[in-house]
């Protein structure tokens, strides 16, 4: 059993109580529109990519204003021109709501638009009917465009949280956000395309795949997800797993949230484990939100990496500055290519 089992009904508790909550807020304002962007997730029941409300922050720009691309916003996350300005956006100016008590709403025509306090709306000339699904009684932007409309505020690496966070709640598949995106007429198609480049089925929460992006970001050799590893077992026979591993080095990477040192059982439970992987020859490192707090702490943790890599091989391992998105997700599209060749070719 995956060590993030024991969190994932804590997980679950809370994800249905914000899921309830959004729903409240829809009905409470009135809202008659599909609604979009952190309720539509919330609805959804898919994590946000930061615990610290850094998603929520960067979600209420105005999206006008990222289409255009104006200068505050660093270029490395808005460096993506629109293939197609088919999104627009009216803020009330006099909405001084708190950032959780203003909603999103989209709608597929200019002129149905009304300044309404609390809600924001956005036109996509591309909504059709197929795109909203009724979720007690509030209607929902699906899963798919939910995620593809995002690409405005986010970065890519938020968005491949997202997208991941979508496929392991089974809300839909990556085959169905690709078909989406490709099929769609929808704003920053090119930012969507690279980041479902960089999409990987099977990780177990939003800060493991954080992890495994830093790391790639600068360079450093791609891992396996989830690792069980077969020969490592519990006291009760169940085989132990990593977050991020190198099966051929023995090396593996844990990420530990605030849940594995206030919950007794946890921590006891990551003790024995390490312990364990140790006695059979793993060297395994713990991350922490800290490692991933700045570029200051993730530099160092992705050197830490590297040095650990290094001792096992007992050769350097080099360590990139962080990479563009467009040139991590340019080289995983090369080395995806091959491997769909030899498919082809059986």
């Amino acid at each position: 059993m995956n060590g993030n089992e024991a969190y994932k009904p804590m997980q679950r508790i809370a994800l249905s109580q914000t899921q309830r909550q959004a729903l409240h807020e829809c009905k409470a304002f009135g809202v008659r529109h599909p609604v979009r962007h952190e309720t539509a997730l919330a609805i959804w029941g898919i994590e946000q990519p930061s615990g610290n409300g850094h998603c929520r922050s960067r979600a209420m720009r105005s999206d006008r204003d990222e289409i255009i691309g104006y200068p505050e916003y660093p270029p490395s996350d808005y460096g993506y021109a629109e293939d197609r300005i088919s999104a627009e956006t009216w803020n009330d100016p006099t909405d001084t709501m708190a950032g959780n008590a203003l909603i999103h709403v989209v709608l597929c025509n200019r002129n149905d638009r009304r300044v309404r306090k609390n809600i924001r709306m956005h036109v996509w000339k591309g909504l059709e009917s197929k795109h909203v699904l009724v979720i007690d009684g509030v209607q929902v932007l699906a899963p798919a465009p939910t995620w593809a409309l995002m690409a405005g505020p986010l970065d890519i690496g938020e968005l491949v949280m997202i997208a991941e966070s979508m496929i392991r709640h089974r809300r839909l598949t990556l085959n169905e956000l690709q078909e989406f995106v490709d099929t769609a007429q929808i704003p920053y198609r090119s930012k969507c395309l690279d980041a479902l480049a960089l999409v990987r089925e099977g990780s177990d929460s939003p800060k493991e795949t954080e992890m495994r992006l830093v790391l790639e970001r600068y360079g450093l050799p791609s891992m396996m997800i989830n690792h069980t590893v077969s020969d490592v077992l519990f006291g009760n026979g169940a085989m132990a797993t990593l977050d991020l591993a190198d099966p051929a080095r023995k090396f593996g990477l844990e990420y530990d949230g605030d849940h594995h040192r206030t919950d007794k059982w946890q921590w006891r439970r990551d003790r024995d484990k390490r312990t364990r992987l140790a006695s059979a020859g793993w060297v395994v490192l713990v991350a922490t939100q800290l490692d991933l707090s700045d570029e200051l702490h993730r530099a160092a943790f992705a050197m830490n990496v590297a040095h650990a890599l290094s001792n096992i091989d007992g050769q350097p391992i080099t360590v990139n500055t962080p990479m563009p998105w467009n040139e991590l997700a340019r080289r995983r599209r090369k080395m995806a290519r091959p491997r769909r060749a030899r498919k082809r070719c059986r």
